[in-house]
């Protein structure tokens, strides 16, 4: 997995260093002390997933994720930052982030979130997860859930889909739940994405527990609604 890593600070920049030369399953190819060097080392490196702090002085993290996916989409980004303002968080997955890893996480957790990233899927930080899911879910449910409905024309299907994602699961564990290919998780979640507005799987679960689609009472009979 080719990585680099984009951070103002010289101290932190040796230090994930010397952290990720643990892990052979992960190689650093660039470190970059700003946004120009960042895309400079995008370029010539083609990393696979690039660690971004998200407050730079100049280009900040957050524009930084934005003009990356415009120009490069395949290569993910991940928030490796101090900040644990839920307001950075959400910014930098409207940016296009695949995750958000404070840098007092270990390094284990790191690179679970370099990996998870690569694979195409979401990675929060417990301490940020958890804030999260105890602001969205104090917000009205049913009447909310209804408008997601018509508004955004979410077939049952993909609202099923989406509500496992909500609870945290795999692709995997979701077709497994709802009977159905994996491949086929992965096109209902295509298409909730376009439908919903959103970069990726992590903000379409964030959204979905805003709406009350985290509640799963209602899970029992959907396993056997069909191969959808």
């Amino acid at each position: 997995m080719r990585v680099a890593v984009v951070d103002d600070s010289a101290i932190f920049c040796r230090a994930i260093e010397a952290s990720l030369s643990r892990y052979p399953e992960v190689a650093l190819v660039g470190l970059a002390a700003n946004a120009d060097e960042g895309m400079y080392i995008i370029q010539h490196a083609l990393p696979d997933v690039v660690l971004v702090d998200v407050r730079m002085p100049e280009v900040d993290g957050k524009e930084f994720t934005r003009i990356l996916k415009e120009k490069y989409p395949g290569v993910e980004a991940v928030a490796l930052t101090v900040s644990d303002d839920s307001e950075d968080l959400l910014e930098m997955l409207r940016c296009g982030a695949q995750g958000y890893v404070l840098k007092s996480s270990g390094s284990e957790e790191i690179v679970q979130a370099i990996l998870a990233a690569a694979r195409g899927e979401s990675w929060l930080s417990p301490r940020m997860a958890t804030r999260l899911i105890k602001e969205f879910t104090r917000l009205p449910t049913a009447q909310i859930r209804d408008g997601l409905r018509d508004g955004a024309h979410i077939t049952p299907r993909e609202q099923a889909v989406l509500r496992h994602l909500a609870l945290g699961k795999t692709n995997l564990e979701i077709g497994e739940a709802l009977g159905i290919a994996e491949t086929t998780v992965k096109t209902h979640l295509k298409n909730v994405l376009q439908k919903l507005h959103v970069r990726n799987r992590l903000e379409a679960a964030l959204l979905a527990l805003q709406q009350g689609l985290g509640d799963d009472s209602a899970q029992g009979s959907e396993h056997h609604q069909g191969a959808g």
